[in-house]
C-alpha cells in the first residue's frame, strides 16, 4: 500500500500522496516539513523491516500535495502527522500557497484528506491544533465541522469524529 502513489480528487483538485522518494528530494531541495517526514519515514520504514511497525501504517507519514486541476499548479498540500493514536485519532496539518490563499483551497483539500482518513481501518476521528491568532486555519477546521475541544494559552485544539 504504501508504495503506491494514491490520488485523491475534489471538484477543483487533485491530491497525490507523495512516494518516500518524492518526500526526499523535496527535504534535499530544503523543504524543512519534507526533512521531517522524510526523517519519520525512514525511521518507521526500518522499525518495520524489523517486525516492530507495519509496513501499511508508513502511509501516515507521507505528504499528500494538492494540485489545481485546470492547470495542474502546485496550490498546497496536507499531511498526518503519524498513525492513529491509542483513541483511533490522526492529526492532520495543511498548508495552502499564499497566492493560492482565501480561495477555498484548504477547505476542499483537507476536509477530501479527512473523508480518506475517516475511512481507513483503525481512525475513529481526526484532531488537530491551531494557533490562536491562525484565524484563517480555524475558519477552514470550522467548516469542516471540527469541535473545539480544549485550550492552552497559544493554541487551540479540535476534533472531528466518524458519525
Amino acid at each position: 500500500m504504501c508504495d503506491l502513489k494514491l490520488k485523491l480528487e475534489t471538484e477543483r483538485l487533485l491530491l497525490i500522496c507523495e512516494t518516500y522518494e518524492a518526500m526526499c528530494l523535496s527535504a534535499e531541495n530544503g523543504d524543512e516539513l519534507a526533512k521531517d517526514f522524510c526523517g519519520a519515514y525512514r525511521y518507521h520504514n526500518a522499525l518495520a523491516d524489523e517486525g516492530k511497525f507495519k509496513k501499511e501504517d508508513l502511509i501516515w507519514y507521507r505528504t499528500w500535495t494538492y494540485y489545481d486541476k485546470s492547470d495542474n499548479r502546485v496550490i498546497g498540500g496536507g499531511l498526518f502527522k503519524g498513525t492513529p493514536n491509542d483513541l483511533g485519532y490522526v492529526e492532520i496539518g495543511y498548508g495552502i500557497c499564499d497566492n493560492m490563499q482565501s480561495c477555498g483551497y484548504a477547505t476542499e483539500g483537507s476536509g477530501r484528506l479527512i473523508i480518506w482518513a475517516l475511512n481507513e481501518m483503525g481512525v475513529a476521528g481526526v484532531i488537530a491544533e491551531t494557533e490562536k491568532d491562525n484565524i484563517a486555519s480555524i475558519c477552514v477546521l470550522e467548516k469542516l465541522g471540527f469541535e473545539k475541544t480544549h485550550e492552552t494559552d497559544e493554541f487551540y485544539y479540535w476534533l472531528k469524529c466518524k458519525l
